[in-house]
């Protein structure tokens, strides 16, 4: 059974990265991402590759509310 990560920040810098060598391991990816939908598209695609399962989910998890 393939392991399943959540990863703030994961459309750009340094959480993109870490989903990305995650999902060459196999693992399934959701990120989240704060504002810029055409980066985590991109990244969205790039993690397809993999065939593992991925989504993106818009949120601030910096913001308390």
């Amino acid at each position: 059974m393939a392991q399943s990560v959540l990863v703030t920040g994961g459309s750009r810098g340094i959480g993109r990265a870490i989903a990305l060598r995650l999902a060459r391991a196999g693992c399934n990816i959701l990120f989240c991402y704060r504002d810029n939908e055409d980066a985590a598209q991109e990244t969205l695609a790039a993690l397809k590759e993999f065939g593992v399962n991925t989504a993106a989910q818009q949120a601030d998890v910096g913001d308390r509310q």
